[in-house]
């Protein structure tokens, strides 16, 4: 039986899935290029040594061009569903917290009862911001007349 209740730890842990795999099995080829420092480190400290060098020292603009990619694998895998269309379409609540842009405000949990019309992708998206690997991005909502807007 599957569970009813999806949290927003979840939706991102599948999205990453298959690129981790993907690295470990890169990883095992054996590329032999690894910096004398790399090999002090332990193995699960090394993909993430390689993202900070590429992100800091080969490529200023990684983040962007990840996070542009991160949003369109979402808006693909999900599609412009909110929280309630996903709920009354599967009867299973999808829960997804996010923190917020200013340090006054309190972190939010959204679902079909606290942001019925919020895209599920884009409260994905921002779940998954954290400072170095993805910037910062606005909700979005669906209008009943199906048009999508920034949440105000």
């Amino acid at each position: 039986e599957l569970v009813s209740l999806f949290t927003g730890q979840n939706v991102i842990t599948d999205f990453f899935k298959p690129m981790r795999a993907r690295r470990q099995a890169k990883t095992k080829e054996g590329t032999g290029k690894k910096a004398f420092w790399q090999l002090l480190m332990p193995p699960g400290f090394r993909s993430f040594s390689d993202l900070l060098i590429s992100v800091f020292v080969h490529n200023e603009n990684i983040l962007k061009m990840d996070t542009e990619y991160f949003k369109s694998v979402m808006r693909h895998n999900v599609g412009q569903m909110t929280f309630q269309e996903a709920f009354d379409k599967t009867g299973r609540i999808i829960n997804i917290t996010i923190s917020p842009t200013n340090r006054t405000d309190p972190p939010r949990l959204l679902n079909y009862l606290t942001s019925p019309h919020v895209l599920v992708w884009s409260a994905a998206v921002c779940s998954a911001s954290v400072p170095g690997v993805f910037e910062a991005s606005q909700l979005l909502v669906k209008d009943p007349d199906g048009s999508i807007k920034s949440e105000s």
